[in-house]
């Protein structure tokens, strides 16, 4: 997978701020004030480091998913 072929997604709910993925993935989270997980972009870290950061989230809390070309849109 390249950057722009997925989205990710983060549950606020379960995020505790660990900060693992900021720490993975720098370019692409931050935590916010409420020391919550941000999703900056895709562009900037590799794919890899992004998958690991949803790897390696304590609390299951970042989710990488397939994005839909535009074909898959129009089924």
């Amino acid at each position: 997978m390249s950057p722009p072929d997925f989205e990710i997604e983060i549950d606020h709910a379960a995020c505790r701020g660990a900060g693992v993925c900021v720490r993975v993935a720098p370019k692409s989270f931050a935590l916010d004030s409420d020391q919550r997980s941000r999703v900056l972009g895709t562009v900037g870290d590799t794919p890899e480091n992004l998958q690991t950061a949803a790897d390696r989230c304590p609390y299951f809390a970042i989710k990488l998913s397939q994005r839909r070309s535009e074909a898959d849109s129009r089924r």
